[in-house]
């Protein structure tokens, strides 16, 4: 239901940065890693663009990461 839920938003336009950052996170997390992790660089490469939400989620995963933590 997630995945098809962004394939609709991805149907109405040209997805921001934030909406591209959960759909990665939907993908990843149905294990479709390789396109998930794509969405999410691209989303990342600019993380002051991102929704306060999800950059805030994006840096406790980076975070967690550095430390050798689960992302």
């Amino acid at each position: 239901a997630a995945i098809a839920g962004a394939d609709r938003v991805l149907r109405w336009g040209s997805p921001n940065p934030t909406m591209a950052y959960h759909r990665g996170r939907i993908l990843t997390a149905s294990g479709r890693s390789r396109e998930g992790e794509r969405l999410l660089t691209q989303a990342t490469a600019m993380p002051s663009l991102l929704a306060p939400h999800a950059r805030s989620d994006w840096r406790a995963r980076h975070d967690r990461s550095d430390r050798g933590g689960p992302a």
